[in-house]
């Protein structure tokens, strides 16, 4: 982001300032003689607005200069409408998100737009494209109201300037008629599953609800894995060929509260996407990329094709965080990390998982390596690539208040 040719960090605080919130941003190179990280600077929300930005962030060449670009999901701005904040490249120093160089793109009627969002070319311009996850969202275009149904909104870059984000969407994805369900709160990209070229998407819901306790038929969570060429378009999910997958009776699990998109971790040229309900315990699924291929599934046992199903310690919170560690071992499987912030009073964990091992159902005990922190230490991940040189990718992952870089030639 510096225009320096190196890694930098992104560190998400939107709680800061009473909830107006800030992304700090690290540059790199990250290693020192201390082995802390120094120096940076904090982006800052619009003040005084509670918009909480920093809630999601994602980097992108939103237009044709060839400089990596900065979006700041705000879901909290203008009385929980939300807006996204498009910061043009290089960054260098302090930026207030208020400042009217910044572009904004704005959502509408408590949609709390921005509280997720993803980077990628959806409809194939080579320029990078936003995905914004709009939970509190109740139509598609005003035809339609429902209370928080949630989408998914498609901008195509390039992205030039200031709107409201219902004038420049290309396409939405939401779940008319489902009330609550706030689809667009937990999102991923799932890689490209069909091989079509646009990558799919995996969106997870874990306040749905669907039967009920006293006909002792109720389904807590749901996730749905959708096809890259639905949005862009105006689609409802609800009729939309996608694979829905739905937890069981237990309203703790937090099943669907994070999904991931993980790579490749067979070798067979698929990628791999995870389910995490980290509730108590947790309990991550890895799912099969080559069985989610056909894209032609419905409602689904998510067991049918689930390559493995890992589960965690009393109270680890096992799947709070995932990441794809890439090929650590050079079997052309890559690896797994999930983050446990609950692991014991006091400390948390992060467990690595071989690729070629992921079969059946495991136990943390069965990672191949784990790392322990302070409390809440597993809470979040993010590959950050090579970061030192010597030639495997390194992971930073947040702890209750802190950011400790992991870098695994040394596991």
């Amino acid at each position: 982001l510096t225009g320096d040719g190196v890694v930098d960090l992104l560190v998400g605080a939107s709680e800061y300032a009473g909830a107006d919130g800030a992304v700090a941003v690290l540059p790199g190179p990250f290693f020192g003689e201390d082995g802390t990280l120094d120096g940076g600077w904090l982006i800052t929300g619009v003040s005084k607005e509670k918009g909480e930005a920093g809630r999601a962030v994602a980097v992108g060449f939103f237009d044709d200069d060839e400089i990596l670009d900065l979006a700041v999901g705000a879901p909290g701005e203008a009385s929980n409408n939300g807006a996204v904040r498009i910061v043009k490249g290089p960054i260098t120093g302090h930026i207030d998100l208020g400042d009217s160089d910044v572009m904004g793109l704005i959502g509408y009627a408590g949609d709390r737009a921005g509280s997720t969002l993803i980077t990628d070319d959806f409809d194939g311009d080579t320029i990078d494209d936003l995905l914004i996850g709009s939970p509190g969202q109740d139509s598609i275009n005003g035809a339609d109201s429902y209370v928080d149904s949630g989408a998914v909104v498609l901008i195509s870059g390039p992205i030039v300037r200031s709107d409201s984000i219902q004038n420049t969407q290309r396409g939405v994805v939401a779940y008319l008629g489902e009330d609550g369900a706030s689809l667009g709160g937990v999102l991923d990209s799932a890689g490209d599953l069909d091989n079509d070229g646009e990558p799919e998407i995996i969106a997870g819901m874990p306040e749905q609800r669907r039967g009920s306790t006293a006909s002792n038929n109720l389904q807590a969570g749901e996730v749905v894995v959708f096809f890259g060429y639905a949005i862009k378009n105006e689609i409802d999910l609800a009729t939309q060929k996608s694979y829905i997958f739905r937890g069981g009776k237990s309203t703790t699990a937090e099943f669907g509260a994070v999904v991931a998109g993980v790579g490749d971790l067979t070798g067979d040229g698929y990628p791999e996407v995870t389910v995490s309900a980290p509730g108590g315990a947790g309990k991550v699924y890895v799912l099969d990329g080559y069985l989610l291929s056909p894209m032609n599934g419905g409602v689904e046992d998510i067991s049918d094709y689930a390559l493995a199903t890992i589960n965690g310690d009393t109270s680890a919170r096992l799947g709070q965080s995932v990441v794809g560690a890439g090929d650590l071992d050079g079997d052309g499987a890559g690896e797994l990390w999930l983050g446990a912030p609950g692991l014991t009073s006091g400390a948390g964990g992060v467990y690595l998982f071989l690729g070629a091992e992921l079969a059946g159902t495991l136990d943390a005990a069965d990672a191949a390596a784990n790392v322990t922190g302070a409390d809440g230490f597993g809470a979040g991940f993010v590959n950050l690539g090579d970061t030192n040189g010597l030639g495997l990718p390194d992971v930073a992952v947040r702890g209750s208040e802190d950011v400790h870089l992991l870098f695994t030639d040394k596991l």
